[in-house]
């Protein structure tokens, strides 16, 4: 459901386009727009109110999205971020990336040191065991079904079975990791305040 004003986010964490006229911010409140960014609304979901907070945001198709609430599940839309649903017995990650229509990736930073990754099959609609990642994270992107790229503390790490085991690629010893975007199998490319780095599956 729409709310029938436009809204102003707090904060904006992520954003992803399902076409050249609509996305759906990750903020508190997330909000959408369907006339290219010159206007935008709040989303809201039954059961909860008044509105969605989401911490990250996937669009895997034209019509389907699936945004995390912080530290309490999922939602998931199919009419192209008009209406959301919780998802049921989701899994409650922070992170969500969707490298293919029907396959996505959930990140669950339940401690510093403790890190679970879950993955869905179909869009968002259901999710497997959460099983935890072999160093910690903070944040994931991935490029394809098993190359991801993730930000652990001060460093970059890549994965190739899909976020299950991972590696240290690089460190920055002066700097924070801030964002983290993937171009298809070829790499990806995290950003921080002063460093760019682009990561390929063997390095960066």
């Amino acid at each position: 459901e729409l709310l029938p004003t436009v809204a102003v986010a707090r904060a904006v964490f992520d954003l992803d386009c399902l076409t050249e006229s609509t996305c759906i911010t990750a903020s508190d409140p997330a909000m959408r727009t369907s006339d290219g960014g010159r206007t935008w609304h709040r989303l809201v979901t039954a059961g909860r109110s008044p509105n969605i907070d989401v911490s990250d945001v996937a669009c895997p198709t034209a019509t389907t999205c699936i945004g995390s609430l912080p530290y309490t599940g999922l939602v998931r839309t199919t009419d192209a971020g008009v209406t959301w649903t919780v998802v049921p017995d989701g899994p409650t990650t922070r992170a969500v990336t969707c490298p293919t229509s029907t396959r996505c990736i959930g990140l669950d930073v339940r401690a510093p040191s403790a890190t679970f990754v879950t993955a869905s099959l179909d869009a968002g609609l259901t999710w497997t065991e959460p099983m935890q990642a072999s160093i910690p994270l903070s944040a994931m992107e991935c490029g394809t079904t098993t190359f991801c790229a993730s930000i652990s503390n001060r460093s970059i790490a890549t994965s190739v079975d899909g976020g299950v085991s991972w590696n240290i690629r690089t460190t920055l010893a002066d700097d924070f990791p801030a964002d983290l975007a993937c171009a298809g199998e070829a790499m990806c490319i995290a950003t921080s305040s002063s460093h760019v780095v682009v990561v390929t599956p063997t390095g960066v």
